[in-house]
Formats: C-alpha cells, structure tokens, sequence
C-alpha cells in the first residue's frame, strides 16, 4: 500500500474511532432555504408605572377614575380640599390688580403732574435768572444797591436748585422713584399669584398622559399626608421589550427586525414584535447586548413585568449550501472540514460564512459533497 493512501485510511480510521468510540456523523451538501433565528428571554419594561402622590396634605374630595379604567390626558384622577388655596389665590389676584391700578394712577396722574411741575420751574428759573442778569447791569452803574443785587442772585440760586430736583425727579421716576417701586411690587405679586394658582393645580391631580388606573389607594373623605401615593397609572403606549442576546450576534440585528413573543403565562399566544433598539455598546461583564422590541398590537393580558421567550427573525437565505457547525472545524481564523473520498476522509479548507451557532454557508465546496464530522 502507498504511504499516502495508508496514511488517508489511517485519518479515517481515526476519525471514525474518534470521540471515544462515537460513530462519525455524514452530512451530504445541498442547497437549501436558511432561516436564521435568534432566541432570547425577554421582559416587558416599559411603559413603567408612575406613582401620582399628594403634593401638599389634605383631604380627598373627589376620585376621576376607578381601578382598571382608562383615563384621557389632563383628566381629573383625584380632587382634594382647595378651599384654602382658593381663598389665597383670590386674595393674591386682589392684591395684584391694586397694584396694576396704583401704577396706572401713577403713570397717568403723577409722572403728568412732576412734567408741569418741571414745566413750572422752568419758567421761573428763566425769570429769576433774566433778572439776576439786569440786577447785575443794574449795579454796574450803581443804579441798585449791592444788597439788591444779592437778593436777585438768591432767588435766582433758589429757582435753579428747585428747577433741577423737580428735572431728578422726573428723569428717576421709572427708574428710582414711584414707577420703580411700584414695578418691583408688581412683580412680587405675579409671582405670589402664580404659586398660589400652581398651589390649586395641585389640589386638582390630573392624567400626566393618556393612561390606564392599575391601583388606587386614596377614598374619598380620607384625609392624606404630603407625598402620600394616591394612585398608580401606568401610560397607553406600545409595549416595550427588553432583552440580552450575545455580541456574536450583532451582525445580524438591526432596527425593525421582526420577532415573535411566547409570553411564560400565555404560552399558546404568539404575539408579533419589532426591534426598536440595538444596544450602543456591549456588557463586557457578560458579553451581551441589549436590545429593545416593541409590540404594536396591545394584547389586553400584556402587563409590566411579564417574562417569555422571543424568536427573532434575523435573516432568510434563499437555496443555499448550508453547513451545520459541527462540521466545520477551525485553526486560528482558517476554517476546515472532512470530507468523504473514494479512499477514506480528507482535511479540506474552506470558505465559509458562519450564520448564527448553528449553520455556516460554504462557498468552496460543490454540491453532494459528503462531509464528516469533526
């Protein structure tokens, strides 16, 4: 026998015998229809529910909804006692329109009055200054006495210093005086109605969004502490999935991927879903990847929390030659396989593109092929 005929017979043998004792597995190559799909536990995440509590203490007036029902937006879901905020705010709104009518008094009455005042002045500056002006050609020719002179200039000093007060007056008054002052109180009054009108708001708790009541823990006529949780809404949105699938896998997942979902409680009902989300980055610590799918239909037995199972549909490949794994052997990146000869069993390259755990799809190895395991 030649050497390498011996030496294939000899491969063979010890492949055969290989595995302690287990027969080698034949696979013949054809072409056929791959559908690659991926399988993960999942949980139903969001929307999360949402605790409304009591800003202020108080006592339950009214309940806008019942547990189970479904709620608008901007609904009333609990009334408390508002009396106290009512009286306050009205009391804030009062104050604030005296004060809108004290700056109207003074824009249109006083700031007018200081403006003929200066106007007044005015004109008795100019006079008193014409006559300091004669007083003192006057006493040039000795025609007035000096203490004439000096009684002009006074009155003239006089008339200059209460012209320029009256000027201060008006060129401040928006900015230091009456209008200045009156602005500032204003503004403090806006801001005392706005917390007393978000004071009542609070006493009136509405839907944050359109949503369902899954709990209620307040009753009417009970009174209720500050931050006491009243109820529990959770919002009227698609239901979201989450789930951790291996980073091999993420060549092969991408947005609007479409799954089906076996939820542990309803195992007979398979409900469709998408991915919505591919994870940014990978859980070194677990080698994982978080994915999102959300389920369009909202099945009435959905509830936050539930677990199942979800079958993602990650790719089909149409008549291909497809090579399950255990066929396939590898050294470094190089792949390989046995195949079946006349005279025993031959390593082989190969080039392969791995789908998934389960499959490779060969591209160098010819139909009927008949391959062994490793």
């Amino acid at each position: 026998m030649k050497l390498h005929v011996f030496l294939a017979v000899l491969l063979s043998a010890c492949i055969l015998a290989s595995g302690c004792g287990r027969k080698a597995e034949e696979y013949t190559l054809k072409k056929m229809d791959l559908d690659y799909n991926i399988l993960a536990n999942c949980t139903v995440a969001y929307p999360d529910p949402y605790d409304i509590a009591a800003a202020s203490a108080g006592e339950v007036k009214s309940l806008g909804a019942e547990e189970g029902g479904g709620v608008k937006k901007g609904a009333l879901l609990v009334g408390l006692d508002d009396f106290n905020e009512e009286q306050a705010l009205s009391i804030s709104k009062a104050n604030l329109n005296d004060a809108e009518i004290r700056l109207k008094n003074a824009k249109e009455e006083d700031l007018p009055a200081l403006q003929e005042q200066l106007k007044s002045d005015k004109v008795a500056l100019d006079d008193a200054k014409k006559n300091f002006d004669r007083s003192t050609e006057l006493a040039k020719s000795e025609t007035i006495t000096r203490a004439e002179l000096e009684q002009a200039e006074n009155k003239y000093k006089t008339a200059d210093s209460k012209y320029k007060q009256t000027k201060l007056r008006v060129d401040s008054y928006a900015k230091t005086g009456q209008e200045a002052s009156l602005n500032n109180q204003l503004a403090l009054l806006k801001a005392k109605v706005e917390i007393d009108r978000k004071n009542l708001e609070d006493r009136h708790i509405t839907a944050p969004y359109d949503c369902l009541v899954t709990k209620i823990n307040a009753r009417a006529g009970e009174k209720v502490k500050a931050g006491a949780v009243l109820m529990t809404v959770i919002e009227k949105k698609d239901w979201v999935l989450e789930t951790d699938v291996d980073q091999k896998e993420l060549p092969y997942l991408k947005l609007g991927l479409k799954a089906d979902i076996l939820f542990d409680a309803y195992p007979a009902e398979k409900v469709k879903a998408e991915i919505n989300f591919v994870c940014a980055s990978i859980d070194m610590s677990k080698g994982t990847c978080n994915l999102k799918l959300v389920i369009k239909d909202r099945k009435s037995f959905i509830k936050h929390g539930m677990t199942g199972s979800a079958e993602i549909h990650a790719g089909s490949f149409k008549q291909v030659l497809a090579v399950p794994s255990r066929f396939v052997g590898a050294e470094g990146r190089d792949l390989f396989c046995f195949i079946k000869v006349k005279d025993g069993v031959k390593k082989s390259p190969v080039a392969a593109k791995q789908v998934g755990e389960k499959f490779y799809i060969a591209d160098n190895i010819p139909e009927g092929t008949v391959l062994v395991s490793k």
